[in-house]
């Protein structure tokens, strides 16, 4: 049961201007987003934003 039940309208434009961003609803089932999450997790170099404010790199 999902939490919001609602009808995918793929020819639906979702962005209020400056593009077009379309819905096509679920592609992958659970097992297989874990499964690519797992992969991304592993092999990117994941690092964190740095700032520099007033001089100071924080």
């Amino acid at each position: 049961m999902e939490l919001f039940e609602r009808k995918i309208d793929p020819t639906k434009n979702l962005l209020p201007f400056g593009g077009t961003v379309n819905y096509y609803g679920k592609i992958f089932d659970q097992k297989r987003a874990n499964e690519f999450l797992s992969i991304l997790m592993q092999t990117i170099e994941w690092k964190n934003d740095e700032a520099i404010i007033f001089g100071k790199k924080s």
